[in-house]
């Protein structure tokens, strides 16, 4: 590898989530990455091959940009696990590899299969010095290998380098790990991992807390925010859509709509129970769902003609359907179910901030303290809240039904805040790096 010996420093950026492919965690990592160029810096991701079988995540404006490297790395092929040669040790090393991956599959602390194999490919081009003129090094996770790869540059680099440790996700305390000696594992490896960055960021204020007391050090929290320019409310799609949704009937619907993934850890029973009652009770109300339906959900409403499920869709008709909405739902993270776990006050998803830009009423069904709930916090300082506790009950879920036949909820007219937007959050961000200019 030869240095860069000349132009603007280097910032190397470890995502395993980039666009183009088409998930809701490309977009920190590609709004970090363009406030960078923008800042001085050359930028040079180290990222995984791109799946744009689902379609893709725009990013035209810096395809052509000369300060943008772009490395991506692939899991393990077949034809490359065939020309192992079979002695007897390889022989039972096959036989057992298997049993062994299953059996780990299935523990509460297991790693991202498809990521461990970028992290080896990656960990393997860090060895042959390909990263060597690193500068600086940014990381994001989920997933984690992203921080253990930039541990691993860090102690090849020569020169100090400055390493921004970022949580999209947790990486302890997430509800993945469901039982506390998994929780313990994990927070014991973090804690190894993180240990010389210089500093650890995170989306969220309760996150943050967990963080500091974790790793003994002041965490920064910033945002996910919303997105800008790249999607501009299109009046003519909404009304196209909502002609779809409203079918045959004579009536105006009131479309309640959910956007993102429905993950396998919500309670299906009381989602299925709130759907069905305010369905019921409410004639008009029809509910679309955009996502990966992870729980199954769409089993449930197999004969109900006024639930949908579309599956996963583009981000763009994403934030169509957020506009065509007349609410929009947001299921809360279940309470933790053990001490070693993020309380569900401090999650913060993307959802949010994207229903905040919409200026949309919200409907937020789970079980929490919307005292010091975040997200809801967040909400209720911008858009129409009504917070709907799921452990009650039919009596608590027909407020909906209520809310809609006096139609109380108004759309919020002014702009959301400039503050929330992801290109002004990372412009502050880069501030941690410094000026590129003064290395």
């Amino acid at each position: 590898m030869i240095l860069r010996q000349d132009g603007p420093p280097t910032l190397i950026c470890f995502a395993y989530y980039f666009p183009p492919v088409n998930e809701v965690a490309s977009l920190r990592a590609k709004y970090f990455v363009s406030a960078a160029l923008d800042n001085g810096w050359h930028c040079h991701v180290v990222t995984t091959n791109f799946d744009t079988s689902l379609g893709s995540i725009d990013w035209i404006e810096l395809k052509s940009n000369e300060n943008l490297t772009i490395s991506t790395f692939g899991g393990e092929t077949k034809s490359s696990a065939n020309v192992r040669c079979m002695s007897l040790a390889n022989f039972l090393r096959a036989a057992i590899k298997p049993m062994a991956r299953e059996i780990i599959r299935r523990l509460p602390f297991h790693f991202l299969e498809p990521a461990e194999s970028w992290k080896r490919l990656v960990s393997a081009a860090i060895d042959c010095g390909s990263f060597d003129h690193a500068d600086a090094i940014w990381s994001t996770s989920g997933p984690v290998q992203s921080h253990i790869l930039a541990r691993k540059l860090t102690k090849r680099c020569t020169s100090a380098v400055t390493w921004v440790a970022d949580f999209r996700d947790p990486w302890s305390g997430s509800h993945f790990f469901k039982l506390l000696i998994g929780n313990r594992l994990q927070r014991a490896l973090e804690k190894r991992c993180l240990k010389t960055a210089d500093h650890i960021t995170c989306v969220s204020m309760g996150h943050a807390k967990y963080l500091a007391n974790l790793h003994g050090k002041k965490i920064k929290v910033f945002y996910n925010g919303f997105e800008d320019e790249n999607y501009i409310y299109n009046p003519k799609k909404s009304i196209e859509l909502r002609k779809i949704f409203r079918g045959g009937y004579d009536f105006e619907p009131v479309i309640i709509a959910h956007t993102g993934t429905i993950y396998g850890h919500f309670d299906k029973i009381k989602i299925s129970a709130f759907v069905n009652d305010v369905l019921s009770a409410c004639d008009k109300a029809i509910f679309v769902f955009y996502g990966n339906d992870q729980l199954g959900l769409k089993k449930q409403f197999i004969n109900e003609p006024r639930a949908f499920f579309c599956g996963i869709q583009s981000r763009s008709d994403t934030l169509v359907l957020q506009n065509s909405a007349d609410r929009l739902l947001l299921l809360l993270e279940p309470k933790k179910k053990n001490n070693s776990q993020l309380p569900n006050t401090a999650v913060i998803s993307t959802k949010a901030f994207e229903y905040i830009k919409s200026g949309k009423p919200v409907i937020a069904l789970g079980d929490t303290n919307p005292e010091k709930n975040e997200a809801l916090k967040l909400i209720e300082a911008n858009n129409e809240l009504l917070y709907i506790n799921d452990t009650i009950g039919r009596l608590e879920h027909l407020k909906v039904a209520r809310e809609i036949k006096k139609n109380y909820m108004a759309q919020r007219l002014l702009p959301p805040p400039s503050e929330l937007y992801r290109r002004n959050i990372m412009n502050r961000y880069l501030k941690l790096f410094g000026h590129p200019h003064e290395r």
